[in-house]
């Protein structure tokens, strides 16, 4: 027995041991890096553009209502950061930055030979307007506007980019532009919306609007650009659910994937679009799976994976071979410019699947499933390197109060309460309703790899000047029928049979004739049995029946509708009704 018991307590400090080395390997700190573990920690970057940084903590930048990017084009980024899989959250930037030679807008003004790896950024909103028509160049990104000679990889985006009146410039959700950057492992959530009144020059992408190296990476985010019809031919716009446009140097995409909606609502000759890229020659193993919606009246070029092919290309990457990319958009077959028509070899496998082939993972000629791809469950080919992200995120909110979330694929919600009963409505046209008091966990599945948990905890409404209602002699009939949401538990609860009290109050979801509903609270008012809920309605109620063990019923006057209130409620044994009597009226005097 002794040495069972010195076993156990040698175990316990084993155990106790390894928990503590692996906290401190978890916080441990890389030589030669400073940590980041607050938003004036990443603010402090810009102090030292060529230090070594890793972030510690999740990072709220609501607190910067304009956030001033990082470095300038003169200036830039040169250092490393290192994201840890943590996530800088709400980065809002509503003013652009002005340089020398353009404009610049992104966590980061610019980057040049630097490194960033295993970054969140979660719930950008850069909302960027007037620009000036004629600028050098306009680069507008979540990370960084401008890159050279840098090095992305397994980072994550998520927000909206909008852009207003831009006339030429570069737009994606990691890269404005870049020059021989690598970006692998990145995966884009943000949709990227763009209205100008004149397009001269721009491309956009869900990954960057002009780039060099793209390797396993996707796009999620929908691509919305409008303007106004043209026969001008100067007037070019590239848009590629991954890439908008090439480098001047060309552009490799390999393992990649597109499944976000590119719409457009303008025409010109020099438009280009493509599910992967908007105008290119090199890319393998792709696919797209996102709509494109074009106008009737297109006059540009249009693909399922690329809207034009620069045949130039060809000659500068001749061990790049066009091949392996597939897509679902009927209808958008590539285009061709300059009477080029590619033969067989050089485009191996780029073809049109159904929606049937889509989920065969023998579809995909070509793709690595062994090291590089797998198929999601019932679904299309994901890859494996691709980033998982969960995203906790703490709200409050007051009883009927609206909060805009997302509506996703997948809709879960936890509480710790076993009384709970829908505290919140599923997310619809972007937000969700309070409903009553307490607190709930909600749950967003919104695509592959991106979740989202929000801890939602609802308070009572907040009036600044409460109004006691009057009731009406004769009140307007506008409620068509009413459902039982809530009785609060004390209410269920009576120490003698006939002598339950009237709720203090009851959730009630109401229909109005014109079909619109809302849940109320009721309470009672100073009169005993009458109920008020607003300023225009009175609820009378009439206790029906009674049981000793089992249900109570109500009646309730809605104008002049009624409405039965059932719920259980519970007698505690006893002994004798003389003595529970007793017990009542005791416990009345107390209470």
């Amino acid at each position: 027995m002794k040495t069972k018991r010195i076993i156990s307590v040698f175990l316990a400090v084993v155990m106790c041991l390894g928990m503590v080395f692996a906290a401190d390997a978890e916080t441990q700190i890389p030589d030669g890096y400073t940590p980041v573990y607050t938003a004036e920690d990443l603010d402090n970057i810009r102090n030292n553009l060529s230090g070594k940084y890793i972030l510690m903590n999740d990072i709220d930048l609501s607190v910067y209502e304009n956030w001033e990017p990082i470095g300038t084009s003169d200036a830039p980024f040169t250092g490393e950061l290192d994201g840890n899989g943590k996530s800088v959250l709400n980065l809002t930037i509503e003013e652009y930055q002005v340089t020398e030679d353009g404009i610049y807008c992104a966590l980061f003004s610019s980057m040049n030979s630097c490194s960033v790896t295993d970054l969140n950024l979660i719930n950008v909103d850069i909302d960027i307007k007037n620009m000036e028509a004629g600028s050098v160049s306009v680069r507008v990104a979540a990370l960084a506007g401008y890159a050279s000679n840098s090095v992305v990889k397994n980072c994550v985006v998520s927000g909206t980019i909008n852009l207003e009146n831009l006339y030429k410039g570069c737009v994606g959700g990691f890269f404005g532009s870049e020059s021989m950057c690598t970006q692998s492992g990145c995966v884009n959530y943000a949709d990227i919306n763009l209205t100008s009144k004149n397009i001269f020059d721009v491309c956009i992408g869900g990954i960057a609007g002009k780039a060099m190296r793209v390797f396993e990476c996707c796009n999620y985010g929908d691509i919305t650009v409008s303007s106004v019809d043209s026969d001008d031919d100067s007037m070019t716009a590239c848009v590629g659910g991954i890439v908008g446009e090439p480098h001047q140097f060309g552009c490799l995409i390999n393992n990649c994937y597109n499944r976000g909606t590119i719409n457009l609502d303008f025409s010109t000759p020099s438009t280009y679009v493509g599910g992967i890229i908007g105008e290119s020659m090199q890319f393998s193993n792709c696919y797209n799976s996102g709509k494109i919606i074009l106008p009737e009246n297109f006059k540009g070029f249009s693909g399922g994976i690329s809207g034009n092919f620069v045949t130039w290309l060809l000659a500068m990457y001749p061990g790049y071979n066009t091949e392996n990319a597939y897509y679902i958009n009927e209808g958008f077959y590539p285009s061709y410019s300059d009477g080029f028509v590619p033969d067989d070899e050089e485009f191996k496998n780029t073809q049109l699947l159904s929606e049937e082939e889509f989920v065969i993972q023998e579809s995909f000629i070509g793709f690595d499933f062994e090291n590089v791809w797998k198929m999601e469950d019932g679904g299309y080919p994901v890859l494996k390197s691709q980033p998982i992200v969960t995203v906790k995120e703490s709200i409050e909110i007051a009883v009927d109060e609206k909060y805009p979330i997302k509506e996703g694929k997948d809709y879960k919600i936890h509480s710790d309460s076993p009384l709970c009963i829908d505290y919140i409505t599923k997310p619809e046209n972007g937000e969700i309703l309070a409903l009553d008091e307490g607190r709930v966990k909600l749950t967003v599945t919104y695509d592959y790899g991106y979740m989202v948990e929000y801890d939602i905890t609802i308070t009572a409404p907040v009036c600044d000047d409460p109004i006691i209602p009057t009731p009406d002699p004769e009140p307007v009939n506008n409620v068509e029928s009413a459902e039982i949401m809530r009785v609060p538990l004390k209410n269920r609860i009576v120490f003698s049979a006939g002598s339950p009290e009237s709720p203090d109050e009851i959730v009630l979801k109401l229909t109005y004739k014109d079909g619109t509903e809302k849940t109320e609270t009721i309470v009672k008012g100073e009169e005993k049995g009458e109920y008020y809920a607003g300023e225009e309605r009175v609820y009378g109620s009439e206790r029906v029946e009674v049981e000793e063990y089992g249900l109570l019923t109500d009646t309730l006057y809605i104008n002049d509708n009624t409405v039965s209130v059932k719920y259980d409620y519970f007698v505690p044994p006893t002994l004798s009704y003389i003595f529970m009597e007793i017990v009542n009226f005791v416990l009345r005097i107390v209470l």
